[in-house]
C-alpha cells in the first residue's frame, strides 16, 4: 500500500506544478476550450493542439512540453530527497534494533 499511495503523492505534486506552469503561460489567439484542455494535462494539449493551425498547435504544445518537463523534474527531486531521507531512517531503525 505504501507503494500505491507514494506514486498518488507524488502524481498530485506532477500534476499540481505542472497545472501552475500552464496557468502562468499567456496564448493569443488559441481558443479558450483549448486553453483550458492544455492546461488540464499533457494528453489535452496535444489532442486541443490538433484542432488548431501549425503555428498556434505547436506553441500550445511546445509550452505543455515544457511545463510537463519541470513538472516531471520536480516531482523527481522530491521522489530523490524522499527516497534518501528513507534510506537514512532505515538504517538508523536498522542500527538501534542491533543495540
Amino acid at each position: 500500500m505504501g507503494g500505491e499511495l507514494g506514486m498518488a503523492v507524488l502524481g498530485s505534486i506532477l500534476t499540481a506544478v505542472y497545472r501552475i506552469e500552464m496557468g502562468a503561460v499567456t496564448f493569443e489567439g488559441i481558443a479558450p476550450e483549448a486553453i483550458k484542455a492544455a492546461r488540464d494535462t499533457l494528453g489535452g494539449a496535444v489532442a486541443a493542439a490538433r484542432s488548431l493551425n501549425a503555428e498556434p498547435g505547436a506553441r500550445l504544445v511546445g509550452a505543455a512540453r515544457e511545463a510537463f518537463v519541470h513538472a516531471f523534474e520536480v516531482t523527481a527531486g522530491i521522489s530523490s530527497v524522499a527516497s534518501v531521507l528513507a534510506a537514512f531512517m532505515a538504517a538508523r531503525i536498522l542500527r538501534a534494533d542491533k543495540a
